[in-house]
């Protein structure tokens, strides 16, 4: 599917691709990467915010021999994993009070959405709102790791829903959807990834999901400042949005 015949849009804030105009790359060749290892952590489905293979393969072109290593991050260290160094760099949701000793960059703002059985009424609506499904009882609860990034879902029903189940990864919301046979929110940004013919993504009014990419301030590593870096590629029509984290 591509973006013009996705059901719903996400509302690009960079271009895709995370690689610097190619005098800046050059530049950055000629010096030492820093590490013959750099760990990207990645959350859910935030990787489908960049064009990953474009971006990879470049990278790797400047950067012969230094490796790139997938770190699965969850709602319980998508901030502490790059504040405490276990990751490099980040793919995540990034929210306006970022910490300071973070550098963070919007790539994208993601539509919420509710994800619902393919049994539900609700599966073929278009968009549902909180009043559609108004009883906590129906929904599970998916704690973003803390207030901050719990803002996002302030006013929906699962703020009240019991906690016989809690959902952490984003990955998992589909999954526990189809076996609770409740409903749970997500962002729009997910659905290629993990809509499954039991489950459905239903767009759902509200904040929006910045996805973004985050690597720490003090990090000047050439090889990690190239592969962070955004520039406009594809989407030659938008604008980059202004680093984080600079307040």
């Amino acid at each position: 599917m591509t973006e013009s015949t996705r059901p719903w849009s996400t509302r690009p804030i960079a271009g895709r691709a995370l690689v610097q105009p190619a005098d800046a790359l050059t530049s950055a060749a000629d010096s030492e990467p820093g590490a013959d290892v750099f760990r990207v952590g990645v959350v859910g489905a935030s990787l489908n915010a960049v064009d990953w293979r474009t971006v990879r393969l470049e990278w790797q072109s400047r950067w012969p021999g230094t490796r790139l290593v997938y770190v699965p991050l969850d709602a319980t260290n998508q901030e502490s994993a790059i504040l405490d160094s276990d990751v490099d760099i980040a793919f995540k949701r990034i929210v306006d009070d970022e910490d300071q000793a973070l550098e963070t960059h919007v790539i994208l703002s993601s539509p919420r959405a509710v994800v619902v059985p393919r049994g539900w009424a609700a599966a073929d609506a278009r968009s549902l709102t909180p009043q559609d499904i108004p009883d906590p009882a129906d929904w599970i609860f998916a704690d973003g790791g803390s207030e901050r990034y719990n803002r996002w879902t302030q006013g929906l029903p699962h703020v009240d829903s019991p906690r016989d189940v809690v959902i952490r990864q984003a990955e998992q919301v589909a999954q526990a959807v189809e076996f609770m046979d409740r409903c749970c929110v997500h962002s729009m940004i997910a659905k290629e990834a993990y809509e499954t013919p039991a489950v459905a993504f239903v767009p759902l009014p509200g904040p929006s999901a910045e996805i973004g990419v985050a690597i720490r301030r003090a990090d000047q590593r050439p090889a990690l400042r190239t592969l962070y870096q955004p520039a406009k590629r594809s989407h030659g029509d938008v604008a980059p949005a202004p680093e984080r984290g600079t307040r």
